[in-house]
């Protein structure tokens, strides 16, 4: 099945543009799993509080770090299971 990822900066229109995709491939009856990164997996939702937190100053090799642990949990429990099971995965980054 396929993986379609839409990246771009903030404001440039990646909510919209997946919004409209999903709607159209499920109004065509195709099972369409829509989710984002980072915080899309398990760990997800606990990096970006993690990263966004006001107090914290983390090097960059941390913030490396946990934006790639996020990204293999997400891709390890959500998105392979969805397409293991015939699903369209429609992916927004964050940026």
């Amino acid at each position: 099945m396929p993986f379609i990822s839409i990246e771009g900066i903030d404001g440039s229109g990646k909510s919209e543009q997946v919004k409209r995709l999903v709607d159209h491939l499920r109004a065509l009856g195709l099972s369409v799993l829509q989710t984002k990164e980072p915080d899309g997996g398990h760990l997800g939702k606990e990096v970006r509080a993690i990263l966004t937190h006001a107090d914290r100053n983390l090097a960059s090799a941390e913030q490396l770090l946990l934006v790639s642990a996020a990204r293999y949990d997400h891709v390890k429990n959500v998105i392979r299971p969805a397409l293991e099971n015939g699903q369209w995965v429609i992916l927004r980054s964050f940026r």
